[in-house]
């Protein structure tokens, strides 16, 4: 890392206009980080608890995110009560900013968690459940892939070079294990 000096002689360079001296930029350059370096030192309860349930992926490639833990947090009653911050009772949690009230209603699946919104829920998660909030949507987003692998199959798959056709059908074959229960890993 450049030291002080050079950063702030970097800063003028691009920053031709400035009439910062160098004990100002240095001031203004403290406060601008004071928040990143203090949440560094004190991460909230969100950070701390998806550090834990991060473990529970170990191995995997896709890990969610940060932001998309904290969205199910928010959002997801039946998350938050598995992943989220220690309950104090029925309708209080305890938050980041203290203790908090529950959302009874929930736009989450009770069944699945799965949220409805395209993209976001893995449609293979679905339990297509009788109680299940967007079993309907789900089994559409999994016709869709059945007759577009079906279209492939029928109409691409003979233009793929012979190195694609051995990749593809190996993928196939892992896909096939995970849903029959030749491989124990998610899908």
């Amino acid at each position: 890392m450049a030291t002080l000096e050079t950063q702030y002689k970097n800063f003028l360079k691009s920053n031709p206009t400035s009439t910062f001296t160098f004990e100002e930029w240095k001031k203004k350059w403290a406060d601008d980080i004071r928040p990143i370096i203090e949440e560094l030192n004190n991460p909230p309860i969100e950070w701390k608890l998806y550090e834990q349930y991060t473990k529970h992926f170990v191995g995997y490639e896709d890990i969610p995110d940060y932001e998309w833990f904290k969205h199910e947090l928010e959002h997801n009653k039946a998350f938050r009560e598995k992943f989220g911050p220690p309950i104090i009772s029925d309708n209080f949690q305890i938050g980041p900013d203290g203790a908090y009230e529950h959302e009874d209603e929930s736009p989450y699946c009770p069944v699945c968690s799965g949220c409805g919104e395209d993209g976001c829920c893995k449609a293979t998660n679905c339990k297509m459940d009788p109680n299940g909030h967007y079993c309907d949507s789900y089994l559409n987003d999994l016709k869709i892939g059945y007759l577009m692998d079906e279209w492939f199959a029928n109409n691409m798959y003979n233009e793929l070079t012979e190195e694609q056709k051995v990749r593809y059908d190996e993928a196939y074959e892992q896909v096939m294990d995970k849903v029959y229960g030749k491989d124990n890993s998610r899908i």
